[in-house]
């Protein structure tokens, strides 16, 4: 296995490593060499000897079709029903999308002068959106920072991922707090989260 990723992949295949857990160095590398197209493969393996297969998600359809889907994985198209049903989200009323100008990230020399920024820019989007927010960072410790950076600043209620309690519970607390709650947390909560009411 070491020896596969090791030469060099044929051109259809990508090698890449991943950093996994909360600590940091070799031990939490993985490594990967990976086909590019999977196409072929799931044809082959799932398609083809599967009578029936169900794909879903929220982001399979592109321009309200599944050809691009259908392209990359090889499912085949005469056998295929496909269906794009509505979202059931009020997008134009509840959703918001921010790009902030002159907020580049940086690391090393000039990281925390950007960290202040950052901080600076999310205090003031949980002050419009009077608490009620979800604070999520692709790192444990940028997650942290913020948390410590911006938190004393608030007079809404905090919670940090981590804090010693589960998602569930941290969902529970968030989605109870009547004072517009601000939760701090990772890519755990990315996804499959619904906080329904005015939480």
């Amino acid at each position: 296995m070491v020896h596969a990723l090791a030469e060099e992949p044929p051109a259809d295949h990508a090698r890449y490593c991943e950093e996994r857990g909360r600590l940091t160095g070799p031990g939490n590398i993985t490594l990967y060499r990976e086909p590019i197209q999977v196409a072929d493969f799931l044809q082959e393996a799932l398609f083809q000897p599967v009578k029936r297969t169900i794909c879903t998600g929220a982001t399979l359809a592109v321009a309200g079709g599944f050809d691009y889907l259908r392209q990359q994985i090889g499912a085949p198209r005469k056998r295929a029903i496909e269906r794009v049903i509505a979202s059931p989200f009020d997008y134009p009323n509840q959703a918001l999308l921010y790009t902030p100008n002159g907020l580049i990230p940086q690391y090393g020399e000039g990281e925390e002068t950007y960290a202040l920024n950052l901080g600076r820019e999310i205090w003031r989007l949980i002050q419009a959106s009077r608490g009620r927010a979800f604070v999520l960072c692709t790192s444990r410790r940028r997650m942290t920072e913020m948390y410590e950076l911006i938190s004393p600043h608030l007079e809404y209620t905090c919670y940090c991922q981590g804090d010693g309690l589960s998602r569930a519970e941290l969902l529970e607390l968030f989605q109870n707090d009547a004072g517009g709650a601000v939760l701090f947390a990772t890519k755990s909560f990315w996804e499959g989260v619904d906080v329904p009411g005015e939480a």
